[in-house]
């Protein structure tokens, strides 16, 4: 009687260990599963609305600013508005998207640095007496973008290497930037932050792969921008300082940044890319990063021009 109760306790106890295993099994599968319909789709489709978001924001002030500083004339009260409603816009865009972007972040790193970002771009939207913790919010959460990436590379390859150079030139531009507009040491920051971001853009592409077609591009828009610098000085000063936000810097190197963007857009486009056009685009439009709505563009652009890191199978979004 006793042999047989072991037996049947045996039994019960090979079951129960069989069925906690398939469980565990089927877990992995659902979790597998999961991730990779997320990996898929979900992130692709975030970043193509996070982009969207963005750029409609910040394109929209951009083409403000060039409007209400045209030839034109515009009704005051007309402007005024338009101006305030696309102010809050490049704001309000770019700083949704870098809290959607840090809501579904991997990294814990990379998570913190663009909520920092989101948050704090909002609440400067709110009320300017939250303007200057924006400042060092935007500065701080794109470095630690920079970092989480770094923690998920630990043996980084070289293209890794060029993106991580990429990104500290954009991030270095956006400091000495916006501390320069904020009034620390405004004429040698905001001069070397105009040249280090240009530099930074010119590189895009390195971070990318672009191929020749998409070099071809570039190398056509960038000789076209330098043959307008030289051909119209007065006019085309004006409209990088008004749209751009750029000081003191060369038509050579001005040129060669736009042509680096264009060349990063074209690899997007051509490639149906997410991360390469929507980085061209931001900085395009944000131009040099000297103020909240600049800054938030170019943090955001930093952390697509750091999304590809991770993603070794070579069909980076």
């Amino acid at each position: 009687m006793s042999q047989l109760a072991g037996r049947v306790r045996e039994r019960a106890s090979e079951q129960a260990t069989a069925l906690i295993e398939r469980t565990a099994v089927v877990r992995r599968r659902a979790r597998s599963l999961t991730v990779a319909v997320v990996t898929e789709s979900w992130t692709r489709r975030v970043r193509l609305v996070v982009a969207l978001v963005a750029l409609v924001g910040l394109g929209t002030l951009a083409a403000t600013r060039v409007a209400l500083n045209a030839p034109v004339t515009l009704p005051s009260v007309a402007s005024g508005a338009w101006f305030d409603a696309a102010a809050s816009a490049a704001v309000v865009g770019p700083a949704t998207a870098a809290l959607a972007l840090g809501v579904t972040a991997d990294e814990s790193c990379s998570q913190i640095g663009l909520i920092l970002v989101g948050v704090f771009g909002l609440l400067s939207a709110v009320t300017p007496a939250v303007a200057l913790p924006a400042v060092g919010a935007v500065v701080v959460g794109g470095w630690l973008t920079l970092a989480g990436s770094a923690v998920v590379s630990r043996s980084p390859t070289r293209r890794q290497i060029r993106v991580g150079v990429v990104a500290v030139a954009l991030l270095g531009g956006l400091t000495l930037s916006v501390f320069g507009a904020v009034g620390v040491r405004p004429a040698a920051f905001r001069t070397a932050g105009t040249t280090l971001a240009l530099v930074g853009m010119a590189a895009t592409p390195l971070a990318f792969r672009p191929r020749m077609g998409a070099f071809a591009v570039g190398g056509l828009v960038a000789g076209v921008t330098f043959h307008l610098t030289g051909a119209a000085p007065f006019v085309s000063g004006a409209v990088v300082l008004v749209a751009g936000s750029v000081v003191s810097a060369s038509a050579l190197l001005l040129a060669v940044a736009v042509g680096g963007l264009a060349t990063t857009v074209a690899t997007g486009a051509t490639n149906r890319r997410i991360a390469p056009a929507a980085t061209g685009l931001l900085l395009l439009t944000a131009g040099v990063p000297s103020s909240i709505p600049r800054a938030l563009g170019a943090a955001l652009a930093v952390a697509f021009v750091l999304a590809p890191i991770p993603d070794q199978r070579g069909d980076s979004t």
